[in-house]
């Protein structure tokens, strides 16, 4: 499969937002997205002397870095993401509107499960993926402390961590979930607030670099 299958990305079309997903865990590998498991992750990561899996950071996408599309605009490659459950948290919208036009994803606690990606990121990559997260600013790299994460497989990932925006949009005083309120919808409501992330959800900031 090819990036532009899951296309557009949201950077060129905001109601995109946040992008098609893919149905099984992949490596994105340039422009291709090659579905496969973690093991055969590995071994052509090692065939090409790159870092394993182990070697990696990992960090639940929940927004736009789900999409391969949004991934290539991003200028990634060599990624592997892996498909997963997430129980205890959900994709809300945060409390902003980006540089590209459209409501960016937060992520709020509730009693729910949801489907899940996670990028698994090298010591460049994650400089990257800081960089158009704007950390330290509009978002904070932080560990989740009120969900568990699980594998297809039913492996447990310890811990969870995730880009945290400093703000939620809430209304009727809750954050909104993505998969209530389609993209288009909420950039036109009037009736939206304002809210600290941590009136929400529980986490811990990772140090800032």
């Amino acid at each position: 499969m090819h990036a532009d299958d899951f296309g557009p990305a949201p950077r060129d079309a905001p109601d995109a937002y946040p992008g098609r997903r893919c149905s099984e865990s992949f490596l994105l590998w340039g422009t291709q997205v090659l579905p496969m498991g973690p093991e055969d992750m590995d071994r052509l990561l090692l065939s090409m002397e790159l870092p394993p899996l182990s070697r990696r950071t990992w960090v639940l996408a929940y927004g736009s870095n789900a999409c391969p599309a949004q991934l290539v605009h991003k200028g990634f490659s060599a990624l592997p993401v892996l498909r997963a459950t997430v129980r205890g948290v959900a994709a809300v919208y945060a409390g902003f509107v980006s540089k590209w036009g459209y409501i960016p994803a937060g992520i709020a606690g509730m009693d729910v499960e949801e489907e899940a990606w996670l990028t698994l990121l090298d010591a460049e990559q994650m400089a990257v993926m800081d960089s158009t997260e704007d950390r330290g600013i509009l978002y904070h790299l932080a560990e989740i402390r009120s969900c568990t994460l699980q594998l297809e497989d039913g492996t447990r990932v310890v811990p969870v961590l995730a880009y945290v925006p400093e703000t939620l949009y809430i209304r009727e005083g809750r954050p909104i979930r993505m998969d209530e309120v389609p993209q288009s919808d909420i950039r036109s409501m009037t009736d939206l607030e304002v809210a600290r992330t941590s009136e929400y959800l529980d986490y811990r900031i990772v140090d800032e670099p």
